[in-house]
């Protein structure tokens, strides 16, 4: 066979044939070998960093892993997925929290395996391994335990634009893309079924209940009137985009993350590990993490849209999320000597918020203790002016101290 027709494709070992009980020939375990190239595979690799994850001590990420591996399971209707989850439930070590939950059980400790869900335990091949952390998005990782250990505790860089056949931004101004390419419209643009678009997004993305759609994008609308919009709009979007990028089941609606990437949904992944590294003081990682939340915030959640309920509250959410880790990362930055990363937080929240006088005192804090006292004294101005003339208010008396302090060095 040719180089250009030969196809090579890695799978997950059998489970019967890995698992030292590879006599045990249950029905409900006739698992067939897994296709890295088709959609599952971020599920598997997710159960797979959590078993990992769990074995090193690593409760709290593994925890997370394996949620997003149940909800995928939930969402696929993959019956052997969702079993090998529930098996897997059985068998991962149980973390701090759930083990005080039962007399006797030490943290780390390993729930007692039935035959059923000892079969389903597998080496994975360390080429495999690398493979899943690949497809998963995560470093590699060695075998040696202290290497998987720093490997765990890498960047997750979420905000990679993925190669997902449809990509929605959403920060700054609403941008929609299709296999990589801008969407054309040839005509009048579809103006709800992208309003549709946008109130998922901003609702969260999964399980929205048709009612609450609905009334949100046709509030003057009875509700007969209203949902057969919706069921219209909906028939259109999944036109636009993809018939299995939008899924409504149980009367609710859905869009597929192995399908559609959401810059919002990344930006707050994001922020999420920006609020791990500085809790545990990863601070090797901090600065990285920053860059990217300050690459990825291009603007205000649908900047140039109207001021819908629904926008708005979404727009709030991220806005004030952003303010409130760029905040905690200027305190982790400040705690770890780093004035220069700690200002660069600061006067991008003073850029988001012009009127938040916290923000100008931890910059003019910083000025005053590396003994740039004239930079302190203008930051204060600048605060001074802008709460003028937005406001119509004066510094704060905190803000007043700090002036004098740094007129009186």
């Amino acid at each position: 066979m040719s180089g250009n027709h030969e196809r090579h494709e890695e799978r997950l070992p059998d489970f019967h044939r890995a698992s030292p009980h590879g006599n045990a020939r249950s029905s409900a375990l006739q698992i067939p070998a897994i296709d890295l190239t088709q959609p599952l595979p971020e599920g598997v690799c997710r159960l797979v960093l959590a078993h990992l994850l769990r074995a090193h001590g690593q409760y709290v990420e593994a925890d997370k892993e394996f949620a997003v591996a149940q909800a995928i399971a939930a969402d696929s209707s993959c019956a052997w997925f969702a079993h090998l989850c529930t098996l897997s439930a059985a068998t991962l070590p149980l973390s701090a929290t759930q083990s005080g939950t039962r007399p006797g059980c030490k943290p780390g400790t390993v729930r007692p395996r039935s035959k059923t869900s000892e079969a389903a335990l597998v080496s994975i091949p360390s080429a495999v391994l690398a493979r899943l952390q690949d497809v998963a998005g995560r470093p590699r990782s060695n075998s040696a335990p202290s290497e998987y250990e720093n490997s765990v505790h890498a960047p997750l860089s979420p905000f990679t634009e993925t190669n997902l056949p449809v990509r929605v931004y959403t920060l700054g101004r609403f941008g929609l893309l299709l296999n990589g390419k801008p969407v054309q419209f040839s005509r009048k643009v579809p103006r709800m079924p992208l309003e549709l678009l946008k109130a998922l997004i901003a609702f969260g993305g999964r399980k929205i209940g048709t009612a609450r759609l609905a009334e949100a994008l046709w509030p003057d609308a009875d509700g007969d009137t209203a949902i057969q919009s919706l069921d219209i709009n909906l028939h259109r979007l999944r036109k636009l985009i993809g018939t299995q990028a939008v899924r409504r089941e149980h009367g609710c609606i859905s869009l597929n993350p192995q399908i559609v990437w959401v810059d919002a949904w990344a930006f707050e992944r994001g922020l999420a590990e920006l609020e791990t590294a500085c809790r545990e003081a990863r601070h090797e990682h901090t600065p990285a993490l920053v860059t990217a939340v300050l690459s990825c915030y291009r603007g205000a959640f649908l900047s140039d849209d109207t001021d819908a309920a629904w926008m708005i509250n979404a727009r709030e959410r991220l806005r004030n999320g952003f303010l409130r880790h760029l905040q905690g990362a200027a305190h982790c930055f400040a705690r770890n000597r780093q004035p220069e990363q700690a200002m660069v937080c600061y006067e991008k929240a003073i850029e988001i918020d012009a009127c938040a006088e916290v923000f100008y005192q931890g910059l003019m804090k910083l000025l005053i203790a590396g003994q740039r006292r004239a930079e302190a004294i203008s930051v204060y101005e600048r605060c001074r002016r802008l709460l003028a003339a937005q406001l119509g208010l004066v510094p704060s008396p905190e803000t007043e101290a700090l002036r004098v302090r740094a007129l009186s060095g």
